[in-house]
């Protein structure tokens, strides 16, 4: 696994993670979008999304590890992840975890449409 580039869609730095409020207008990135080009030609793919309190390497390992899994049940299709802006400011602190939670949930929510309109777009192989 060292060395290899996983396939993911981003928006990450999409959000202030201290409100949830938006600052970038676009739905998604993707990245290396070579690896898209691939991906938008098979029958299937898994979309491995890592949920709440994950910075950029907690939700890497957790594309891995759901990778190596679906390896083992010996299935055929890429994995490819979905990194979201889920490590919001706070949440480690008990006086600021409820506020902090509400903004996770709230980029999560965020996220629902961005993530529908990747998947029509890699449907129509319509990806930026």
């Amino acid at each position: 696994m060292i060395g290899k580039i996983f396939p993911k869609i981003s928006t990450r730095g999409f959000y202030d993670l201290k409100t949830g409020k938006t600052l970038k207008n676009i739905s998604y990135d993707i990245y290396p979008k070579t690896s898209f080009e691939k991906i938008s030609q098979k029958s299937e793919i898994v979309i491995m999304i890592h949920g709440l309190r994950n910075n950029k390497s907690g939700a890497l390992a957790k594309y891995v590890i759901a990778e190596k899994r679906l390896k083992t049940l010996n299935y055929k299709y890429d994995v490819v992840g979905y990194s979201y802006d889920s490590n919001t400011a706070g949440v480690q602190y008990k006086s600021t975890a409820l506020s902090a939670l509400k903004v996770g949930v709230t980029i999560a929510k965020k996220n629902g449409k961005n993530l529908s309109k990747f998947i029509k777009d890699l449907k129509s192989k319509n990806l930026r």
